[in-house]
């Protein structure tokens, strides 16, 4: 039988209490019949602030703009600048032309948020 009980969540982006509901069903009717396997899900549509809609929509682009290796117009990553530097004389770092391309040494930056909670913070 199913049974539906209640949890209370906070939205990590705006701290705001929201109540979810979990729902377990074990696997039998209401007659006391196996009818299938237990199983439990959440019923939670998330939060209304403007990031939590933003949840599982939004996309972030992989590209060296928002790269963490990525300062100022030069690429810093160790790897990529010593696989470089096997065939030519290179500095310790490499300007980059294209900065809407990524490498496979790729790495999201997390300071690309702060200009979002900015004005919070402020």
């Amino acid at each position: 039988m199913e049974r539906k009980h209640y949890e209370k969540r906070r939205c990590i982006f705006c701290g705001q209490v929201r109540t979810i509901t979990i729902i377990e069903d074990d696997g039998y009717d209401y007659l006391g019949h196996h009818r299938g396997t237990s199983e439990s899900y959440e019923d939670d549509d998330g939060c209304n602030c403007s990031l939590g809609r933003l949840v599982g929509k939004a996309e972030i682009v992989p590209m060296c703009l928002n790269c963490e290796f990525y300062d100022r117009g030069y690429c810093t990553n160790r790897k990529k600048i010593e696989a470089i530097s096997d065939m030519f004389a290179i500095g310790d770092k490499v300007r980059v032309k294209k900065t809407e391309h990524k490498c496979n040494e790729y790495k999201l930056n997390p300071n690309i948020f702060k200009a979002l909670i900015k004005d919070r913070c402020e």
